[in-house]
């Protein structure tokens, strides 16, 4: 009887065995032809779906901010014109922590406290995946001590861009105006598809009254860029197109001699043709350097 029992619990075993052998082998076919089935449908049927969606993490379409026009007087002199100029951008969507970021930039950036403050203050205005400016007019030797250690700040770059200059400085400040920062209520009030990838809008004087001549209409490129968002190469170019040059019925050596001609004391002088009503030189006292406003002026400044 001990030898039939040990036979049956053998073929007991045997069959037990069997039966989980079929039951995995039919829950692995299951799960293979699961697996197939939604490897099909990612490569077949929605192939043209994800690899837009990969492109779109691959390739960024970014706006390219116009040419400012150029001011002259009546004999051809630079009134007001774009210099070249390095700027350091953050896009806040690739930063993780922000003050953690600020703090390791300090060291190579000659950043103070009102440099932040008016950061923080873009970027609470700003899209969280644009680019704020957070230094202007950086030096060489600034530009080379970032770019050695490039790769330690994710969402952070310097890019080469146009400044304005006003050659004649508080002599022209009244009459020529100057540029600045969109403020909360230009930016309800303007086209924002004409200031695409633009930071800046003509605050007062020529500048304001002759703003929609001089802005122009911004362009796009698409650039590939790898996983830390770093620019790799561009894909195409869209040129935008270039605001108008204005010629003004300023003349330059008259407005400066005007401007002299007042010395240490507060007015105004103002030199009309009267034969047809042109300005020929409008000078206003006290004045200021136009070009503290461009990037924004601190507190201390103003």
């Amino acid at each position: 009887m001990a030898l039939i029992d040990k036979i049956k619990d053998l073929r007991r075993e045997r069959h037990t065995f069997a039966s989980r052998s079929i039951v995995a082998a039919i829950g692995c076919g299951v799960l293979t032809a699961v697996l197939l089935t939604r490897l099909i449908s990612l490569q077949v049927f929605q192939d043209e779906y994800y690899q837009t969606r990969a492109n779109e993490n691959r390739m960024r379409i970014t706006s390219v901010p116009p040419v400012r026009g150029l001011m002259y007087d009546r004999n051809g002199v630079l009134l007001a014109e774009n210099a070249p100029a390095f700027v350091m951008e953050v896009v806040p969507e690739q930063v993780q922590d922000m003050d953690a970021l600020m703090t390791r930039l300090i060291p190579l950036m000659d950043l103070d406290i009102e440099d932040m403050l008016r950061f923080h203050d873009r970027v609470s205005k700003t899209p969280r995946y644009a680019a704020v400016p957070l230094g202007h007019n950086l030096s060489m030797e600034e530009v080379a001590r970032f770019q050695i250690n490039r790769f330690d700040f994710k969402g952070v770059d310097v890019t080469a861009s146009l400044t304005r200059r006003y050659p004649l400085g508080a002599a022209a400040a009244h009459v020529i105006g100057y540029v600045g920062g969109i403020n909360e209520r230009e930016m309800q009030e303007i086209d924002a598809a004409a200031y695409r990838g633009l930071s800046q809008i003509g605050k007062i004087g020529v500048e304001k009254s002759h703003e929609e001549t001089l802005r122009g209409m911004p362009g796009a490129k698409i650039v590939e860029a790898n996983a830390y968002g770093r620019p790799l190469r561009e894909l195409d170019f869209q040129m935008g197109k270039g605001g108008k040059n204005l010629i003004l019925t300023l003349d330059a050596e008259v407005q400066l001699v005007a401007h002299r001609a007042l010395g240490e004391l507060d007015g105004a002088v103002v030199a009309i043709d009267p034969r047809n009503g042109e300005v020929i030189a409008l000078v206003s006292k006290p004045g200021y350097d136009p070009e503290l406003f461009v990037n924004g002026i601190d507190t201390k400044t103003y």
